[in-house]
């Protein structure tokens, strides 16, 4: 009985030793392919916002949203505070509309542009701001200073930029160019771990882009 109770002790242990083991490859190669292997474990904060989309995420909504489509380096970050609809309507005017003033704030990312897939830029604009609502931690989920990263932007009256749709518009990629989405969507994150120019190739051949097809063909 002793002896019977030792091998199943030691097969245990044999079990255990190897789900270890196992366990240490996988993180590896999570680790070697920069991706999530489930889209749900990503963070993307927008989802507990309450965000009215028009079309779900996806890359023609990108595409569809997007005047410009970009490869750039994240080389800063500030946080703006102000009253919503400011350079539209003065302070005044929100006031004596809804009896108060609503304030916001949002992120603002300023890009050295590397290349750009989509669109166009004056010839002496290099550098670019997008912004993002809310702080660095909050509302959507943000890049930091010094990522390589290609951006799905729309140009605003005031000279920057916004994201097409939120997070679900920006790719990081590492340092060997493997892909990173911050998109939870099955569509946008089977990027993850690709080469930066799969998604360059599949931007500059679709058909859709800028508003140029009717919204109702956009899944």
């Amino acid at each position: 009985m002793i002896k019977q109770n030792k091998k199943i002790i030691a097969s245990i242990l044999t079990i255990l030793l190897i789900a270890v083991i196992g366990s240490l490859i996988v993180i590896k190669a999570l680790d070697d392919d920069y991706v999530y292997v489930n889209p749900a474990d990503k963070i993307v904060l927008s989802d507990n916002e309450f965000i009215t989309r028009v079309t779900p995420p996806s890359l023609n909504s990108n595409l569809l949203f997007s005047d410009l489509v970009i490869d750039g380096t994240i080389i800063d970050m500030s946080v703006h505070t102000g009253y919503m609809m400011d350079g539209i309507l003065t302070e005044e005017e929100i006031m004596e509309a809804w009896g108060f003033v609503p304030m916001a704030t949002s992120t603002h990312f300023t890009v050295k542009v590397n290349e750009v897939f989509r669109g166009e830029l004056e010839k002496d604009e290099y550098i670019i701001t997008f912004g993002l609502g809310g702080c660095p931690e909050g509302m959507f989920t943000k890049p930091n200073v010094g990522d390589n990263a290609i951006l799905f932007l729309s140009s605003s009256e005031f000279g920057t930029y916004n994201t097409a749709t939120g997070e679900h518009s920006i790719f990081t990629y590492d340092e060997k160019d493997r892909l990173y989405s911050f998109s939870n969507t099955e569509e946008l994150s089977a990027f993850d771990g690709r080469n930066k120019s799969t998604l360059r190739r599949t931007v500059r051949s679709s058909k859709i882009f800028n508003r140029n097809v009717d919204i109702s063909e956009i899944s």
